[in-house]
């Protein structure tokens, strides 16, 4: 059986309404990609990040090694706005 990485990414830009179905507030927030180009452009765009706290290629290094990477803006890095780990499909 072939395994092959993919990339969860979760936004965290906005606080879910509680009058929406909890399966429908995962959905908004939460997509998996092939790639790890599109799963970074996707974490900044459900992150609502302008400008990243992390270069595109520190983040490719750190999800090698740690498997997961946090993202936010430059101007406050303890806020995090996304987060994208990397999972195994079967």
């Amino acid at each position: 059986m072939a395994k092959k990485d993919k990339y969860i990414v979760m936004g965290f830009a906005q606080e879910p309404s509680p009058d929406k179905e909890p399966g429908l507030a995962v959905r908004e927030t939460t997509m998996v990609c092939d790639t790890f180009a599109k799963a970074y452009e996707l974490a900044l765009f459900l992150g609502g990040i302008t400008e990243a706290n992390r270069a595109y290629r520190a983040c490719l290094e750190k999800i090698k090694v740690s498997y997961k990477v946090d993202l936010g803006n430059k101007a406050s890095m303890t806020d995090v706005k996304a987060s994208i780990f990397k999972v195994k499909s079967y």
